[in-house]
């Protein structure tokens, strides 16, 4: 279930096309009571309109993002919600890849695992 803006807790807003990703990281959200899920979007355009009414800590911005190369999305999202930390959440870990998304404006760079140990320790890591 979203948080609404007032809840403790690190908020993450998930911005995926793939509703397969989606869950996933849903998943792992999930099972840390201290995050909590403000809401899952598929298109950029949504989870910038929702970031506006759910005021979250983290965006997480997937690999799949309406057709459009991830970098872009990730500095759609940072132009139009400063205050969130955003992270691309790649499904591969790709050094050139990562200094791109960093480049763009991303705060972070996830591998999106199997069990969700390094996207969990960088929600932790800078929260």
């Amino acid at each position: 279930m979203p948080q609404s803006p007032d809840s403790p807790g690190i908020r993450v807003l998930i911005v995926e096309a793939d509703s397969d990703v989606r869950e996933g990281i849903r998943e792992v959200v999930d099972h840390h009571p201290d995050v909590g899920l403000a809401w899952g979007t598929e298109t950029v355009g949504d989870a910038i309109r929702t970031a506006a009414l759910t005021h979250p800590d983290v965006v997480l911005v997937g690999a799949h993002t309406e057709g459009r190369l991830d970098l872009d999305s990730i500095g759609d999202v940072r132009a139009a919600y400063p205050a969130a930390r955003v992270v691309l959440v790649s499904p591969t870990a790709d050094p050139e890849r990562r200094a791109r998304a960093i480049s763009h404006g991303a705060d972070a760079y996830v591998v999106n695992d199997d069990d969700g140990q390094h996207l969990m320790s960088e929600l932790h890591a800078r929260s």
